[in-house]
Order: structure tokens, then C-alpha cells, then sequence
């Protein structure tokens, strides 16, 4: 057992005893979990640190650790190690964390992290990012609220009636629904060509291609966030928010996530600049 073991009953989340423990910083740490509930408690972090955990066999699936810790001015990650899934705790300067694992009958798995009393973060079934974008993923293993940053860029654009399309992220190969979406998103032209366009801009599962210049006549452009019309291609954004387009993304149909564009472009621009935000609340089924 490390320093300062002590059990107590606590409220939240539920009415069993928790077990506390304290770990002395280090650049790895180790604690063998015997309980059910379990609370961890990380000296202030003065490295990047590897937790360890040993499992005893009478430990039930559902058990949970809460592991607490915290960062000076400098933020140092936690990096899960043996008995977990591997995931990396991202620190936060001068900032408390709190996250929450569960086991799954062989490892704990990280399921949420609290970062003083802040929305929780989870790294638990998300998607991956496109080139060019970044992810903040908000929730728990199951509910999620993704915010996309996107500095992406357009594949070369050719004058006329033309659909093109950036990937920004790609869902989990598993059942979801996407309840609503959110986009305050810009395209700025790099050659001068097409300042004055208004091309259509929309969010859709497959990317935008052919002779067309709006995206709703292949339902899949646009099924996340149905088209807009955009102000001018020197950067303004288009902003709109849908929560009433849900869409359910069975196992097996297209997972992935594109902002599609399609206009009679009045010129050729070679690497359109898309910028902006996209989000997206969605819920992991299966």
C-alpha cells in the first residue's frame, strides 16, 4: 500500500466505500488494486509519469478507480502502463484532474477526465482526425460532443460546376447517432480566382465529387448538416447549427466525416483554405 491508506464512504457517484490511497511522484508508479472502488491520489506531478496497476484476481468487472493529480506551471502527462488500456492523461497547468477507470474483466480502461470541475474529457471510443484537424472530445465513453478545429485544405479546384471535399474526421467502426452538428466554417481562394463565389457548403458522410454545384442531390454530401450557402471564398465563415437532421450510422455504412463545398466555380484556385470549427454531438451504441 503506498503512503496516507485510508477508507471512507463518499456520495458521488454512488454510496459504496472507496478505498483512498497516495502515490509518491515518481517517473513510474505503481499500486495493486484489491477493492472494487478505489481512489488514487498522485503527489503534484514533477515528470511524466507511467501508473502500473496490478490486479487482483478478486476484483469484479464495473470496478472503477478514481485517479486524482494534479500540475504545477508545468503540465506533465500520465501515461497508463501495465493493467490498463494504454491511454495517455493529458496534464493541464496548474490544474486538478480527475479520471475515472473502468475494468472490463482484464484491464482498466479510461473512461472520463475531469479537469477542475470543468466539462469532462474522454479518449474512450472517439474518432480520428483528418489531416490538418484536431480534436477536443467532450463526454464519456458513450456520449460525446467532438469540437474540430480544421486548417485543412481543398484538393485543386477546376472552374465550373464542380464538388469537392475535406475529410475532418472518421467515428469508431461501431453503431452511432448523430443528434446535432455545428459548423462556423471559411473558405479563402489562394489564387485570386474565385473571391466572389458562393459555393454551397454542407457536412455529409461521403465526400462531395462530380459535375454538380450544390450537394443536395446526393443525400450523403450533406446528411450531417444539410447545404449552405456560403458569403464568398475569401474567408467569411458559414455558420449554422442542425439538431434536426439526426442520422443513425449503422456498423456497417460510412463512418467518415467531410465538409463538401460545390459551386460553378468562376476560376481555378489550386489550394483553397478551409478554417474554422466543426461539432458534433453523437452518441457510441454498440
Amino acid at each position: 500500500m503506498g503512503k496516507g491508506d485510508k477508507g471512507y464512504r463518499i456520495g458521488f457517484p454512488t454510496p459504496d466505500t472507496y478505498y483512498q490511497s497516495s502515490l509518491t511522484d515518481a517517473a513510474t508508479v505503481a499500486r495493486t488494486i484489491t477493492l472494487d472502488n478505489e481512489i488514487i491520489v498522485l503527489d503534484e506531478l514533477g515528470q511524466g509519469t507511467t501508473l502500473n496497476l496490478t490486479i487482483n484476481t478478486d476484483v469484479e468487472i464495473g470496478a472503477e478507480i478514481w485517479l486524482q493529480s494534479s500540475c504545477g506551471t508545468t503540465p506533465y502527462d500520465i501515461t497508463l502502463g501495465t493493467g490498463t488500456d494504454g491511454a495517455t492523461i493529458t496534464g493541464v497547468a496548474s490544474q486538478t484532474q480527475l479520471c475515472i477507470l473502468k475494468y472490463n474483466g482484464t484491464q482498466y480502461n479510461l473512461f472520463s477526465v475531469f479537469q477542475d470541475n470543468q466539462t469532462p474529457t474522454t479518449s474512450t471510443n472517439v474518432g480520428t482526425v483528418g489531416t490538418g484537424t484536431t480534436a477536443t472530445e467532450y463526454g464519456d465513453a458513450y456520449h460525446h460532443i467532438t469540437v474540430l478545429t480544421v486548417a485543412g485544405v481543398l484538393p485543386a479546384i477546376s472552374s465550373g460546376a464542380h464538388a469537392y471535399g475535406l475529410k475532418v474526421y472518421t467515428l469508431p467502426t461501431s453503431a452511432q447517432i448523430i443528434k446535432s452538428a455545428y459548423m462556423s466554417v471559411g473558405i479563402t481562394q489562394t489564387d485570386g480566382n474565385i473571391d466572389a463565389d458562393q459555393p454551397k457548403v454542407g457536412i455529409g458522410t461521403v465526400i462531395a465529387t462530380g459535375a454538380v454545384t450544390d450537394l443536395t442531390g446526393t443525400s450523403t454530401f450533406d446528411d450531417i448538416l444539410v447545404n449552405q450557402t456560403a458569403a464568398n471564398c475569401t474567408g467569411t465563415a458559414t455558420v449554422k447549427t442542425i439538431a434536426d437532421q439526426i442520422l443513425v450510422i449503422e456498423t456497417g455504412s460510412a463512418h467518415t466525416v467531410h465538409f463538401n463545398a460545390a459551386d460553378s466555380w468562376a476560376g481555378t484556385d489550386a489550394a483553397a483554405i478551409v478554417a474554422g470549427t466543426i461539432i458534433l454531438e453523437w452518441t457510441y451504441l454498440i
